[in-house]
């Protein structure tokens, strides 16, 4: 959740909710060393969650905007957007 009041750098920036990702070479590579598949579990653990989202490569939705986003890139919640590394 952003919070602009206590994090003002979160101004300029967006959470997005994937849908779609995508898992590539390197990706791979990252996930067979033990100390990144450990971070992963860990925090699956203290999270609470069952599953995680992996992939640098994404189709996603907005679901918050800092207000210098909405303002100088017209982000809003409900946009569709895609990323890449």
């Amino acid at each position: 959740q952003l919070d602009e009041s206590k994090h003002p750098e979160d101004t300029n920036k967006v959470i997005i909710k994937p849908l779609y990702t995508g898992f590539c070479g390197s990706d791979k590579g990252i996930w067979f060393r033990h100390a990144f598949k450990d971070m992963m579990f860990d925090s699956m653990e203290r999270d609470l969650q069952a599953y995680r989202i992996c992939g640098h490569e994404l189709l996603g939705e907005i679901v918050e905007t800092g207000s210098y986003s909405a303002k100088v890139y017209g982000y809003q919640p409900g946009d569709v957007v895609s990323t890449e590394s």
